[in-house]
């Protein structure tokens, strides 16, 4: 099976919907978040705080090129589609979906997280809109797929991504 990669605004269920795919397919799943508490001892929001946004992204390349080629599931932080070389790694033997979340989702779901993100420093749907859009023309330029989380559950999203990749998974 080819790696299956979910790429996604934050709060758009990557994590969610990365783990109930590989277990529907009974392969891994990786969380680049995850790994890189794993790794550096902090979330990903804390190191942001702490070093900067180019840390994080600089653990997320060297996390990236670690992860198997084949039979997983990879969800990946929201900036990871930031870095091109990290991109470039992922595509490798990769079917990668977009999980498409709008700005105005992304709020109420922010609002009833109560995990730590810097995101949660935006909170006025205004600059989150441009935020969001910003982000969406990056995860448009690596997607092969795209599914809307708005208004659907993660269990209804995971549906939809193996609907849209099961042929392809196989190849």
């Amino acid at each position: 099976m080819r790696r299956l990669v979910l790429i996604g605004f934050a709060c758009s269920y990557k994590t969610s919907v990365g783990k109930l795919i590989a277990q529907s397919l009974n392969v891994q799943h990786f969380d680049t978040d995850e790994l890189v508490e794993q790794q550096c001892g902090m979330s990903a929001g804390e190191l942001i705080d702490c070093s900067g946004q180019q840390a994080l992204r600089d653990a997320e390349k060297q996390i990236v090129g670690t992860l198997p080629l084949d039979n997983c599931v990879v969800s990946c932080g929201g900036g990871v589609p930031l870095s091109d070389s990290a991109m470039r790694l992922l595509k490798r033997n990769s079917v990668i979906v977009w999980l498409r979340t709008s700005a105005p989702q992304v709020q109420l779901r922010l609002k009833n997280s109560t995990d730590y993100r810097p995101l949660h420093r935006t909170k006025d749907l205004a600059s989150l809109t441009v935020f969001v859009a910003e982000r969406d023309n990056i995860y448009k330029l690596y997607a092969d797929v795209d599914v809307s989380t708005d208004g659907k559950t993660s269990q209804n999203v995971a549906e939809e991504v193996l609907l849209k990749t099961g042929s392809v998974l196989l190849r």
